[in-house]
């Protein structure tokens, strides 16, 4: 009988934990779509391309991210984050990228 109701208690919770986790993701996948139709129509009433790359485009540079205090360059330097080496033959998308292991 313990045996019981044990098992009722531990599947019941197992439900709950399920249907509350189901509840979370569609609040998630709602929020989602609901941000991603907005931009659309924003991007529809500008008049410009839906792209991810085109809104991308508008995100403040990296280079004015970093710790407080970081003296920047100025010119061609200034876009560039701390630390970065310059792109390649003026290439504006990385489209391979090589990681080594350090040991």
């Amino acid at each position: 009988m313990t045996d019981m109701i044990q098992t009722i208690f531990r599947t019941a919770l197992l439900a709950a934990l399920a249907i509350a986790g189901f509840t979370l993701a569609i609040i998630v996948m709602l929020g989602t779509a609901l941000v991603i139709g907005f931009l659309y129509l924003r991007a529809k009433i500008t008049g410009k391309p839906f792209l991810g790359q085109a809104i991308w485009a508008l995100r403040p540079t990296a280079a004015r991210w970093g710790f407080p205090g970081q003296t920047r360059a100025s010119g061609p330097e200034a876009d560039q984050p701390v630390g970065s080496a310059r792109p390649v033959s003026g290439r504006g998308d990385i489209i391979d990228v090589e990681v080594r292991e350090i040991r």
